[in-house]
C-alpha cells in the first residue's frame, strides 16, 4: 500500500480525461485523478525506483492509458486498463466515483532515449509516439500486438502538440511554435506507411508585414475542426486558421483583442469556443462564435483567470486552471450546444462553474519548505512567491484541508534561503534569504478570526549583501541569527532581544572566502560556537559574537566599524562539508549531521578544543546520487537525494533504513513534458516533517509537492521526541508590544539596486560630517559672499560710467571684458585641450606597451631561438635568423619516447642480422640505382663539404678517409646542398627512403625530419650571431678611426665634405633583437604635434645632423672635456713667438740684436715649417691607411655577409626538401588512412544495400505473388458475375414477357431503360410460383462462391413474399373491418408497399424492421433521445462504415420504380439481383482499384531494385578504385633524385645513325600530332565501313523482291492446287484440331504446368530436407556437446574415484578391487537366491494348479458344474 497522502502541487498542467468525471493528475513518477464534481483525489499508480515519465496519453471511449516510462538505461511504454472499484460490474465508469488501473500491455521495444509525445487513436487500434533527441522518430504502434508498424523521421525537435483524428485513425497531426505536420497513415501489401504535408501560417497581408515582422507569430492552440479532417488553430494575434487535410487554408478570420489573449479555442457542431485570459483584470472570458457568420452569440466573464483548458470527453463541459492553480469546472448547458443560433443569447445561466480545488503553485525548481506550529501547516518557497499550505494527517481533516484555500504572499518573491524557529504560545519566526542579497523576518502567529490557521506579517528587511543569500541559521534559543551568501566573505549576525525595540545587525565576521554552510553549536563547556564550512574541506570554529562588541546604527562611517573581533580554531576534512544539521538529541548534544562532497552521510563530533572531528561508525552512502536535504524529527533522520529516494532511520541506530520511499523522479520534467536535466538535475529539492511528525512534505525538482503519511509504528515510536508540541520551545525573544504593533514591509522586485546596510551606515555618516563641516566653514562662506557683492558694485560702476561718458569714451560690448570670467573659460578650454592631448597621448602610449607586453608573452617568450638581424655595413643586403618555436613538455616527452621506440628497433634488427634469427633479405637501399652518379634529393648520407675538408686534414684517421671518399660521393649528389651535416644520434636513427614501408615508420621519419629541420636552423643561427658578434667588434673599431680621421681632418683643415666624408658604422634598431620592446621619444609625440616636426623641416633642421659632430662630442665625452694634444708641431709653434718690434718698428731701424733675434725667428719659423709639411704629410699617410682599412674591413664584413646569404639560401633549400619529404609521408599517412576510411564506409554501405536489395527482392516476389492472386480473384469476380447474368436471364425469362424481361435486364445492367406499356402479363404469372425450385436448381449448378450468393437471394425472396403477404393480410383485414372495397383495398396495400418499399427497399431490411417492432416496443424513448442528443453534441459524431454503404444502396435501390402491372414477387426477385449485380461490380472495382495501385507499386519496387543494383556496381567500382590506390600506397617508393639536365639517352638505331641534325622535342607534342593522325584515318575508315552497309541493303533490297516475287508465285501455284483438292476425313480432323501447332502448343502448356508443378514439389522437399538437415545439426551440435560435457564428467568422475581409491588404501580398510569383488559377490549370490525363489514359486504354483485341475476333475464326476469355463479349448 502506498504511503502517499496528497499532491499538493503538479509538475506540470493536467491534459487527458480517464473518465468523464475523473482529470488525471501527474506528480513526478506518482499518477492519481481527481473528481470534476466532488474535488476528491485518489491514487492510482507509483513508479518503480529511478523511472520516470516522460509522456503519457488517454482513451476515454475505450478506458484506455498509455504511459512512456524511461529509466536509465531503456524505455517501455505500458498500457492499463481503466477499470471501476465498484462491486457491481454492470456500473457505468463514467458513473462511479472510484476507479483503478491494471496493466494491460507492456511495449518492450521502445527507443532507448525514450519519448517527448504520446498518443492513441480513437478506436484504440493504433498509437503515435515521439521519441527524443537523437532518435527524433515518429513511431506507429499496434497497440493489441504491442508491435512497432512504421517508423519515420520527424521534421523537428520541438514537437508542442501530437494528437489522431477523433474520427479516423489513419490521420494525426504534429504541430511546432511555427508549423504544422499533418500524417497520414497507408497499409499496403501488409506494410505500413507514415506521409506528412507541412504547413506554415500565411504571411500577413501586405500593410501589416512591418508589425507582424516585429513580433514572432507562434501556435497557441491546436484542435480538429469539421469531419476530424481538417484542424484549426490560434495564433498570439488572436487569428483563426482553419486548414485541411492537404495544408489548404479554408478559412482565416481575425477575433478582436479586447486586452485579452485567447488561452484556448474548441470545435463543436455549431460554435468555436473561445477562451480568453485577462491579466490584468485577473478575469476569464468564454466566447460563441457561430461558425456560419463568424458573430459572436454568446459571452459571459468569470472571475477567474484562464492559465489552462481541458475539453471534457462528454464535450459539455471545460476544465480550466486559473493564475493561482485552482481547479475549476465549466459546465455547458446542452440547450446552447444542440441549437444552431444565429441571434445573440443573453442568459448567463447557460455556462455556469464550480471550483474543484486548488493546488500549490510551483515550478520546476530549487524550492524550499519548512513546518509551523498551527495545525500541521507548512510554508513552501518557490522561485515566485511564499505559500502557506495545511498538511494534516487525520482522516477527518484532509477535506477540510483540500476545502482551504491556499495563502499566496507575493510580496515575499525572490527568496533563496529559509529557515523557521518555533516559540512558545504558537509563535514561529522566518527569516528569509533574497536573492539580490536582502535579509527580511516574517512572523508567523495563530490569528484571531481563525486560530487553526495562521497568519504572515512581513515586518523587518535589510539588505546586508550584494550577493544571494544561501543559508541562515538559528542559534537554540532564537536570539542570535547567523546569515551567509555565496559570493561575499562574510557572515553577518542579528541579534533579537527584548531590549532591543527592533532586531539590530550586530555586525559580521570577516572570512578567508565565501563560506558553504554554517551550523550553531554548545560546546562541552556550553560555550556557543559556530561552524563554517568551506570549500576543499576546510572547517572553522568561530565564538559566538559577543552583543557589547556591536557597534551602534550611529557609529563609523566605514566597513570597519561593523567588523566585529573574531576568535576561532580550524581544522581540515577529507571532503567539503554541504550541510550541516545539529543532532538535537539530548545524547549527543556536541554532534552534527553533515552532507559531504562524495555524496555521502556522515556525522561528527566537537572537541574541546573547538574543532571537529569524524565519527567513522556514522558513514552512509545508499543514495545513488547526491543528497540535497536533511531534517530530522526527534529520533528520527530522514534524508532526501537527487535521485528521488527518502530514506528515514533512527538517530539511535543510523545502520538500517527504517522506510524507503521513491518520491519524485530523478530528471526533470519541462512544462510541455519533455524531459530535462533541469537546474538540479532532479529528485527531491527540499524535504520536512510536519509539526505532529505523522506525515512528511517532499519537494521535487520536477515542481511536484506530495506529502506522505507515516507508518503508525513510526510515529508511534517517535512519540518522545523533542519535536512535539511546544515542550522544547523558548519564550520569544521579541516584545509583546513589539508583536502586537507591527508594520508590514514589501520586498520591490527591482531591489538589486538598493542600498546596502554598511551603504546606509557609511552615507548616514558622511551627512553628519557635512553638517559638521558646513557650520565650521560659514565664516569663510561669508568673506566670499562680501568679495563676490564688492565685485558687483564694482562692476555696475564701471557700466555706469560707460553709458555715461562720450562716444569716444564709449566702450563696445566686445571690449569691455569681464577679465575674471573671460580668464577662467579661456584657461578651462585650454587646460581640456591639454588634457585632452595628454590623455591620447598617454592611452596610446598604454596601448603600444600592451601590444609589444602581448606579443613579448605570445610569440617572444614561446621561442626557443629568436629572430636576428644583420645588415651589410654599407651594402644593402640583410641576414635573419631562422626563428625556432620552443617545445612544450609533452612534445618532449613524445619525443623521447619515439626515439626510444626507434632505437630499440634499430637493435632488434641488429640483433636478429647477429642470431641469423628472421632475416630479410633486402637489396641494398643504399645504391638502389645502376648509376652511381645519381643520387637523392634528401638522403640520411648527408655531408657538408665543410665536413668533407675537415676529415681530409685528420689523415691519421682511417675513419676520417671513409668520411673523406663518402663526402667526395656526396658532393656529386646532393650538389653542394647540404651545409651542415646531420648529427650522428639523430643519423643513425633515421630510416632510408626505401624502409618507410609502413605508417608507423613514416611517422617516425617525420618527427626525426622535424628535428634535422631544427638543428639545420639552429646550426645556421649559430653562424649568424657570430657574424652578429664580428659586426659589433668592427663597428666599434670603425667607429674608432673615424674619430681618429676626423681628428686628422681637423687638423689638416680639410673643409670638403664630398671628398673626404668620414664613414660612421653603426647598428641598425632592428639588429637589436629587443628593439621591438623600447619605446623612444619619438614614438611618444602626438599626431597634434607634428606641425613641430614640418616647421623643423622648414629651418632647414637635418635629421642627420648630429652624427656630424659625433666625433667632437664623442672625443669630448671621452676626455671628459680636458683633451690635450700636445705634439712637435704645437710645441714647436708654442716656442715660436714672433717679436713685438717687428710690428711697430720699421725694418732699417733695427738693430742688430733685433736683427739676430729675428734671424732666430726666421729660422724657427722655417723648421716649424717643414716640421708642419712632415706632420701633413703623416697625417695624409695615416688618413689613407685609415680609410683603406675601413675599407677593407666594410669589404671583408660585406663579402662574409653575403657568403651567409648564400649559406641561408642553401640552408633553405636544404630546409624546404625536408618540409617537402614530409608532406609527402603525410600525404600518404593521410591518403591511406582516407582510403581504409572510405572503404570501410563503402563496405558498410554495401551491406547496407545488399541488405536493401535482398528486401526488395522478396518484397517484389511477395508483392507479385499478391498481384497474381488479386489477378485470379479479378478473373472469378468476372466469372461469377456472368454467371449472375446467365442466372438473371435463366429465372427472369421465364416468368416475364420478352418487353417486360428486356425493361429489367437493362435495369439489372445499370442502364437507362422505358417501362413497357401496360399488358397482361397473367400467363407469365403462373410461372412464378415454381421460380423457387428452379433457382434451387440452378444454384445446384453454381460453384461455390456463386451458389451461396443465389442461395441467399432465394431464401431472401422467399421471406420478403411471406413478409409481403403477411402486410398484405393484415392491411386487407384492416380495410374489410372498416367496410372498404376490395379495389380500395388493393390499392391501399399498394400504397403501403410503396411506402415501405422507399423507405426499406431491402428484404432483410424489413424483416429487421419488423423484428424491432416486435421485440423492441418497450425501449425506453427517454434513452434514446439523450443518445441521439449525446451525438448531435459529440461535433465528430460519424456513422459507421456500413450504414454509409448500406445508405448508398437503398439510395441507388430507392430511384428504381416498380411498373404497375409487375407482381412485388418478381419485382423483389429483381431487386435481390440488382443488389447481388451492385456488390459484384463494385467488388470488381476495388478489386481493379487493388490490382491497379498494386502495378504501380511492382513497378516503383522494379525500379528501386534497378537504382539499388547500380548503387552497388558503383560502390564496388569505387572500392576497387580505392583497393588499386591502397596497394599503390602500400608499394610506392617514389623517390626524388637529382638528375644531370641538358643530356638525352637515345638508343642506337640501326636505320638513323647520325643524330647531329635531329632536334629534341616534346614527347607531348608527337603524341598529339599522332592522335590526328590515327583520328582522321579512324574517320575515313567509319566512312567506308557506311559506304559498305548502304551498298550492302541495296543489294538486299532487290534480292527481297526478287524473293518476294518467287513466294508469290509459288502461293498462287498452291492456292490453286488446294481449291482443286478434295477435302477428305483426314483433312478435317486436321482442320479441327488446329494443326500441328496447336497440339504442340497444348503439349507445351502442359508440360510446362506440370514442370512448374515438379519444380513447386522439389522446392518444398528441399527445403523440408533442409530443415530437417539444420534440426538434424542443431542437434547433432547439442549432442556433441552434451558428449563433451559427459566426458568431463567422466573424467572427473574418474579422478574422484582415483582419490576414493587412494584414501581407502591410506586409511588400511579393504580396497577398492576388493570392495568391488564382495560386492560381485553379493550380487551374484542375491541372483542366485532370487532364481532359487523364482524357481521354487513356479513349482509350487504348478503344484496348485495341478490340484485345482484335480479338484475340478473330481468334481466334476459327482454332478455337473460350469462355474469354470476352459479357455485353451473354447473357440
Amino acid at each position: 500500500m502506498s504511503l502517499i497522502q496528497r499532491i499538493h502541487a503538479t509538475s506540470q498542467y493536467p491534459t487527458h480525461f480517464l473518465t468523464a468525471k475523473h482529470i488525471l493528475i501527474q506528480s513526478g513518477s506518482i499518477l492519481s485523478c481527481v473528481n470534476v464534481d466532488n474535488g476528491e483525489q485518489q491514487f492510482l499508480l507509483e513508479l518503480n525506483r529511478f523511472e520516470s515519465i516522460s509522456c503519457l496519453s488517454s482513451n476515454p471511449t475505450h478506458n484506455l492509458l498509455a504511459i512512456a516510462i524511461q529509466s536509465t538505461n531503456a524505455s517501455r511504454i505500458e498500457v492499463y486498463a481503466i477499470t471501476t472499484n465498484s462491486a457491481n460490474a454492470d456500473v457505468d465508469i463514467d458513473d462511479t466515483d472510484s476507479i483503478s488501473l491494471q496493466l494491460k500491455y507492456t511495449f518492450t521495444e521502445c527507443c532507448v532515449v525514450g519519448y517527448s509525445h504520446l498518443c492513441m487513436s480513437n478506436d484504440a487500434q493504433f498509437m503515435i509516439a515521439a521519441s527524443n533527441i537523437p532518435a527524433l522518430e515518429i513511431e506507429l504502434w499496434s497497440i493489441a500486438d504491442q508491435r512497432k508498424l512504421s517508423t519515420t523521421n520527424a521534421p523537428a525537435d520541438n514537437i508542442r502538440f501530437l494528437t489522431f483524428s477523433p474520427t479516423c485513425n489513419e490521420l494525426f497531426i504534429t504541430a511546432t511554435n511555427r508549423t504544422v505536420v499533418v500524417w497520414r497513415i497507408y497499409f499496403k501489401f501488409d506494410r505500413y506507411f507514415l506521409t506528412s504535408t507541412l504547413h506554415s501560417p500565411p504571411s500577413p497581408p501586405q500593410q501589416q508585414k512591418q508589425t507582424d515582422q516585429e513580433q514572432s507569430s507562434s501556435i497557441h492552440s491546436l484542435t480538429f475542426g469539421a469531419d476530424g479532417t481538417q484542424f484549426m488553430y490560434i495564433n498570439e494575434r488572436n487569428r483563426l486558421f482553419i486548414v485541411d487535410e492537404s495544408g489548404q487554408l479554408q478559412l482565416e478570420h481575425t477575433f478582436a483583442a479586447n486586452d485579452a489573449m485567447i488561452a484556448q479555442v474548441f470545435y463543436t457542431r455549431y460554435y468555436y469556443i473561445l477562451l480568453r485570459a485577462q491579466s490584468q483584470a485577473r478575469t476569464g472570458l468564454i466566447e460563441f462564435f457561430n461558425k456560419e457568420n463568424m458573430q459572436l452569440v454568446y459571452a459571459k466573464t468569470f472571475a477567474f483567470n484562464f492559465t489552462h483548458c481541458v475539453w471534457n470527453p462528454n464535450y459539455r463541459e471545460i476544465v480550466v486552471f486559473d493564475d493561482m492553480n485552482t481547479m475549476h469546472n465549466v459546465t455547458i448547458d446542452k440547450v446552447l450546444l444542440l441549437n444552431n443560433t444565429l441571434q445573440r443569447i443573453e442568459n448567463d445561466a447557460l455556462v455556469e462553474s464550480r471550483r474543484v480545488c486548488q493546488f500549490v503553485k510551483s515550478s520546476p525548481s530549487t524550492s524550499q519548505v519548512v513546518t509551523l506550529q498551527c495545525q500541521d501547516h507548512v510554508v513552501l518557497n518557490t522561485s515566485s512567491q511564499l505559500q502557506l499550505m495545511c498538511v494534516s494527517a487525520a482522516e477527518d481533516d484532509v477535506a477540510r484541508a483540500e476545502d482551504v484555500p491556499l495563502s499566496h504572499y507575493a510580496n515575499i518573491c525572490g527568496v533563496c534561503a529559509l529557515q523557521v524557529h518555533h516559540y512558545k504560545h504558537g509563535i514561529d519566526l522566518l527569516a528569509l534569504g533574497f536573492n539580490d542579497g536582502h535579509f527580511g523576518l516574517c512572523l508567523a502567529s495563530p490569528s484571531d478570526e481563525q486560530p487553526a490557521r495562521p497568519n504572515l506579517k512581513f515586518f523587518f528587511l535589510e539588505r546586508i549583501s550584494t550577493c544571494r543569500v544561501t543559508q541562515i541559521e538559528f542559534n537554540a534559543d532564537g536570539t542570535l541569527i547567523a546569515c551567509v551568501s555565496n559570493q561575499d566573505n562574510k557572515v553577518w549576525f542579528l541579534q533579537l532581544a527584548r531590549q532591543n525595540k527592533v532586531p539590530k545587525i550586530l555586525g559580521f565576521y570577516k572570512l578567508p572566502q565565501a563560506p558553504l554552510c554554517c551550523c550553531w553549536l554548545y560546546d562541552a563547556y556550553d560555550n556557543l560556537k559556530l561552524i563554517l564550512a568551506f570549500k576543499n574541506g576546510y572547517v572553522m570554529t568561530y565564538d559566538a559574537p559577543e552583543p557589547a562588541a556591536a557597534a551602534d546604527d550611529g557609529d563609523g562611517d566605514d566597513q570597519e566599524t561593523y567588523a566585529l573581533d573574531a576568535y576561532f580554531v580550524e581544522c581540515e576534512m577529507d571532503f567539503s562539508l554541504l550541510k550541516i544539521v545539529r543532532d538535537p538529541t539530548s545524547s549527543s548534544p556536541d554532534r552534527i549531521i553533515c552532507i559531504t562532497e562524495d555524496k555521502k552521510l556522515r556525522a561528527f563530533f566537537l572537541d574541546d578544543d573547538a574543532t571537529i572531528f569524524p565519527d567513522d561508525i556514522f558513514v552512509f552512502d545508499e543514495h545513488v546520487k547526491t543528497i540535497t536535504d536533511i531534517a530530522i524529527y526527534g529520533d528520527l533522520l530522514l534524508t532526501a537525494s537527487q535521485d528521488g529516494q527518502l530514506f528515514v532511520r533512527y538517530l539511535a541506530d543510523a545502520s538500517e533504513v527504517v522506510l524507503d520511499l521513491y518520491a519524485h523522479q530523478t530528471c526533470a520534467v519541462d512544462a510541455d513534458g519533455s524531459s530535462s536535466s533541469g537546474s538540479g538535475g532532479g529528485g527531491v529539492a527540499s524535504v520536512t516533517f510536519v509539526r505532529s511528525g505523522a506525515v512528511i512534505v517532499s519537494v521535487g525538482y520536477d515542481g511536484a509537492v506530495l506529502s506522505w503519511r507515516l507508518n503508525e509504528e513510526l510515529v508511534c515510536d517517535n512519540d518522545g521526541g523533542s519535536g512535539d508540541s511546544s515542550v522544547d520551545a523558548c519564550e520569544c525573544p521579541l516584545s509583546a508590544e513589539f508583536l502586537a504593533t507591527l508594520n508590514t514591509v514589501e520586498h520591490a522586485a527591482d531591489a538589486s539596486n538598493a542600498l546596502t546596510f554598511l551603504q546606509k551606515m557609511a552615507r548616514r555618516e558622511h551627512a553628519t560630517n557635512d553638517a559638521t563641516a558646513a557650520d565650521g566653514m560659514q565664516p569663510i562662506v561669508d568673506e566670499i559672499q562680501n568679495e563676490v557683492a564688492n565685485l558687483q558694485n564694482t562692476y555696475d560702476d564701471i557700466v555706469q560710467r560707460v553709458q555715461n561718458g562720450s562716444e569716444l569714451e564709449r566702450l563696445t560690448d566686445a571690449e569691455l571684458i569681464v577679465d575674471n570670467a573671460e580668464y577662467k573659460a579661456l584657461a578651462s578650454a585650454n587646460q581640456r585641450e591639454i588634457d585632452g592631448i595628454r590623455e591620447d597621448t598617454r592611452y596610446a602610449n598604454i596601448g603600444k606597451q600592451l601590444v609589444s607586453r602581448r606579443i613579448k608573452e605570445q610569440c617572444w617568450d614561446a621561442m626557443k631561438e629568436r629572430r636576428q638581424v644583420v645588415n651589410g655595413l654599407k651594402t644593402k643586403d640583410s641576414v635573419c635568423t631562422f626563428p625556432i618555436l620552443a617545445t612544450t613538455e609533452n612534445d618532449v616527452n613524445v619525443g623521447v619516447r619515439l626515439q626510444f621506440l626507434r632505437t630499440m628497433n634499430i637493435m632488434e634488427r641488429e640483433w636478429c642480422m647477429k642470431t641469423n634469427d628472421r632475416v630479410k633479405h633486402e637489396f641494398d637501399v643504399t645504391q638502389p640505382l645502376s648509376d652511381p652518379k645519381t643520387g637523392y634529393v634528401w638522403d640520411v648520407h648527408e655531408y657538408s663539404t665543410t665536413a668533407a675538408a675537415v676529415a681530409t686534414e685528420k689523415d691519421d684517421s682511417a675513419n676520417a678517409t671513409a668520411v673523406v671518399a663518402a663526402g667526395s660521393d656526396d658532393e656529386h649528389k646532393n650538389g653542394q646542398r647540404v651545409k651542415f651535416p646531420v648529427s650522428p644520434a639523430l643519423k643513425s636513427l633515421m630510416y632510408h627512403p626505401l624502409q618507410l614501408y609502413t605508417n608507423f615508420s613514416k611517422r617516425i621519419q617525420m618527427y626525426l625530419l622535424n628535428q634535422r629541420i631544427r638543428e639545420t636552423k639552429s646550426a645556421f643561427n649559430l653562424k649568424v650571431k657570430v657574424l652578429h658578434q664580428t659586426k659589433t667588434g668592427q663597428v666599434e673599431r670603425i667607429n674608432e678611426m673615424a674619430l681618429e680621421m676626423k681628428e686628422i681632418q681637423n687638423e689638416l683643415e680639410i673643409v670638403n665634405a664630398d671628398t673626404d666624408e668620414i664613414f660612421m658604422a653603426r647598428c641598425d634598431d632592428e639588429e637589436d633583437e629587443k628593439h621591438m620592446f623600447v619605446v623612444r621619444a619619438h614614438e611618444m609625440q602626438n599626431k597634434k604635434n607634428d606641425h613641430m616636426k614640418q616647421s623643423q623641416k622648414q629651418n632647414n633642421v637635418a635629421p642627420d645632423a648630429d652624427h656630424q659632430n659625433v666625433a667632437s662630442r664623442a672625443l669630448q665625452d671621452m676626455m671628459h672635456n680636458t683633451l690635450e694634444r700636445k705634439d712637435e708641431v704645437e710645441r714647436l709653434e708654442d716656442t715660436l713667438k714672433r717679436p713685438e718690434f717687428m710690428d711697430t718698428i720699421d725694418a732699417s731701424q733695427w738693430t742688430d740684436a733685433q736683427k739676430t733675434e729675428i734671424e732666430k725667428y726666421e729660422e724657427k719659423k722655417q723648421t716649424l715649417l717643414k716640421a708642419k709639411e712632415v706632420r701633413t704629410k703623416l697625417l695624409r699617410t695615416r688618413l689613407k691607411a685609415l680609410k683603406n682599412d675601413v675599407s677593407e674591413i666594410i669589404k671583408n664584413f660585406d663579402e662574409q655577409l653575403k657568403e651567409l646569404y648564400n649559406l641561408r639560401l642553401c640552408v633553405l633549400q636544404d630546409v624546404y626538401v625536408h618540409q617537402l619529404m614530409r608532406i609527402h609521408l603525410a600525404n600518404d599517412i593521410v591518403e591511406y588512412e582516407k582510403c581504409g576510411d572510405k572503404l570501410r564506409t563503402m563496405q558498410h554501405e554495401l551491406m547496407r544495400l545488399r541488405e536493401d536489395q535482398h528486401k526488395a527482392d522478396a518484397t517484389y516476389q511477395e508483392f507479385d505473388g499478391k498481384l497474381q492472386e488479386s489477378k485470379k480473384k479479378l478473373d472469378d469476380l468476372h466469372a461469377a458475375e456472368k454467371y449472375l447474368e446467365r442466372a438473371f436471364k435463366k429465372e427472369m425469362s421465364s416468368a416475364l414477357s420478352s418487353d417486360y424481361f428486356e425493361y429489367l435486364y437493362k435495369l439489372f445492367r445499370g442502364k437507362k431503360a422505358v417501362p413497357p406499356k401496360h399488358g397482361n402479363i397473367s400467363s407469365k404469372l403462373g410461372s412464378i410460383g415454381g421460380m423457387d425450385r428452379k433457382m434451387s436448381a440452378v444454384s445446384s449448378t453454381t460453384n461455390d462462391s456463386n451458389s451461396t450468393d443465389v442461395v441467399s437471394m432465394r431464401r431472401s425472396g422467399s421471406k420478403q413474399s411471406t413478409t409481403a403477404n403477411m402486410s398484405r393480410r393484415r392491411s386487407m383485414s384492416r380495410s374489410s373491418m372498416k367496410g372498404v372495397s376490395a379495389a380500395d383495398t388493393q390499392s391501399e396495400a399498394t400504397d403501403e408497399m410503396n411506402f415501405e418499399l422507399n423507405h426499406h427497399p431491402m428484404p432483410a431490411d424489413i424483416l429487421l424492421h419488423d423484428l424491432k417492432e416486435d421485440e423492441f416496443e418497450e425501449e425506453d424513448e427517454q434513452e434514446i433521445m439523450q443518445r441521439k442528443e449525446d451525438e448531435i453534441i459529440n461535433p465528430y459524431f460519424v456513422a459507421p462504415a456500413s450504414d454509409l454503404k448500406a445508405t448508398s444502396t437503398l439510395l441507388a435501390l430507392q430511384n428504381l420504380t416498380k411498373p404497375i402491372d409487375l407482381s412485388w414477387q418478381v419485382w423483389s426477385k429483381f431487386l435481390e439481383f440488382r443488389k447481388l449485380k451492385m456488390g459484384k461490380e463494385q467488388e470488381i472495382q476495388d478489386m481493379s482499384e487493388q490490382i491497379a495501385s498494386m502495378q504501380s507499386e511492382i513497378n516503383a519496387l522494379r525500379a528501386n531494385q534497378g537504382i539499388i543494383a547500380e548503387s552497388i556496381q558503383e560502390i564496388e567500382r569505387g572500392q576497387r578504385a580505392l583497393r588499386e590506390a591502397a596497394d599503390a600506397y602500400k608499394l610506392d617508393c617514389e623517390l626524388f633524385l637529382h638528375c644531370r639536365r641538358g643530356c638525352v639517352e637515345v638508343r642506337e638505331c640501326p636505320i638513323v645513325t647520325d643524330y647531329r641534325g635531329s632536334v629534341l622535342i616534346d614527347r607531348g607534342v608527337i603524341e598529339e600530332l599522332n592522335g590526328v593522325i590515327l583520328k582522321a584515318g579512324r574517320e575515313q575508315i567509319e566512312q567506308l565501313h557506311e559506304i559498305k552497309k548502304f551498298r550492302r541493303g541495296i543489294n538486299m533490297l532487290n534480292w527481297r523482291a526478287k524473293v518476294l516475287d518467287l513466294e508469290h508465285h509459288y502461293f498462287s501455284l498452291l492456292t490453286t492446287e488446294y481449291q482443286l483438292r478434295r477435302v477428305t476425313k483426314k483433312d478435317q480432323e486436321v482442320i479441327k484440331g488446329g494443326g500441328p501447332d496447336s497440339t504442340q502448343k497444348t503439349q507445351v502448356s502442359t508440360l510446362g504446368r506440370k514442370l512448374e508443378f515438379t519444380k513447386t514439389t522439389m522446392e518444398g522437399k528441399i527445403r523440408d530436407k533442409k530443415k530437417q538437415f539444420n534440426k538434424y545439426a542443431t542437434q547433432s551440435e547439442k549432442i556433441r556437446k552434451s558428449n563433451q560435457d559427459l566426458m568431463k564428467e567422466i573424467e572427473r568422475m574418474r579422478s574422484d574415484v582415483r582419490d576414493k581409491e587412494n584414501i581407502a588404501d591410506i586409511r588400511g580398510t579393504l580396497g577398492v578391487q576388493e570392495q568391488k569383488k564382495e560386492k560381485l559377490q553379493k550380487r551374484m549370490d542375491a541372483v542366485a537366491t532370487r532364481r532359487k525363489l523364482t524357481d521354487l514359486v513356479a513349482a509350487q504354483n504348478e503344484e496348485i494348479q495341478f490340484l485345482r485341475n484335480e479338484l475340478d476333475r473330481l468334481r466334476q464326476k459327482t454332478f455337473p458344474s460350469f462355474s469354470i469355463v476352459d479357455t485353451d479349448n473354447h473357440i
